[in-house]
């Protein structure tokens, strides 16, 4: 038994990996009905979005507004684990190291998703 796993544990292990990726690829299935399709149909969909939104902004026909300091954001739609908190730790104290005046606001959406924000002001020098 040499890497922790025996024989039977390898015939499973590979029994499940096959049948993940037949269902991933769509495998012995029409390819619409494939989850790599149904994904990828996603993935152009938000694309599709995302540039609709950038142009909207481009065109000035969505606001966007100047803030009178420089902001720095951390996080993602990635709910945990990430390593956003300590990196907002990390940017306060290499901030403050710095000189720099900084002020912190946690962002919650509608799905409780958070993102760590860092709203660096002028230098403590030139103010």
């Amino acid at each position: 038994m040499k890497g922790g796993m025996n024989n039977n544990s390898v015939k499973v292990y590979r029994y499940i990996k096959q049948h993940v990726e037949a269902i991933m690829t769509g495998e012995g299935k029409t390819p619409f009905f494939s989850l790599a399709s149904v994904l990828y149909t996603m993935s152009l969909l938000y694309g599709f979005g995302q540039k609709l939104r950038e142009f909207a902004y481009r065109q000035r026909l969505l606001p966007s507004h100047q803030l009178p300091c420089k902001v720095i954001c951390i996080g993602n739609l990635t709910v945990g684990g990430t390593g956003k908190t300590p990196m907002v730790i990390y940017l306060a104290h290499f901030l403050a190291a710095q000189g720099f005046k900084a002020r912190f606001r946690m962002v919650h959406n509608a799905e409780g998703i958070s993102a760590a924000c860092c709203i660096s002001t002028a230098s403590a020098e030139t103010r």
